[in-house]
């Protein structure tokens, strides 16, 4: 998203995937968070476990792109690896961000909550569907 003067706005998310001891492996993600953005991207592109698992290998990014290797890593050192909450309840305990994803291998589903409209924890496909009339 953009500002009035054309200058790249931050609309923050974290990004996540739940792993087999129920804690939650997840990345920051600090452009375009908002469903049409990192959402619709994350359910069109990064629909199996493993295609997740290696967007958690690049740490947080500044951009996603439609394949880890096309996502736009924090250009810091030392690299902001994942960040792992031992709980479900501890990963979506967080005000820092506008957006939160989470992928579950179990279902094979991304769920988001919307933050910034309060809007409880869904389907993110149901609601892609809903605000855009389409899947993606």
């Amino acid at each position: 998203m953009k500002n009035e003067r054309g200058i790249k706005m931050s609309t923050r998310s974290k990004i996540g995937i739940q792993n087999k001891d129920k804690s939650v492996t997840s990345i920051y993600c600090n452009y375009d968070g908002y469903l049409f953005g990192v959402g619709a991207m994350l359910n069109r592109c990064y629909q199996k476990e493993y295609e997740v698992r290696e967007l958690m290998e690049l740490g947080d990014i500044i951009e996603i792109g439609c394949y880890p290797n096309n996502s736009i890593c924090h250009a810091c050192e030392p690299k902001r690896s994942a960040q792992t909450y031992s709980t479900w309840d501890e990963f979506m305990d967080d005000k820092s961000v506008d957006y939160i994803y989470l992928f579950s291998p179990d279902m094979k589903a991304w769920y988001v909550k919307n933050i910034i409209e309060d809007i409880p924890f869904s389907l993110l496909s149901a609601e892609l569907k809903l605000r855009f009339g389409k899947n993606n």
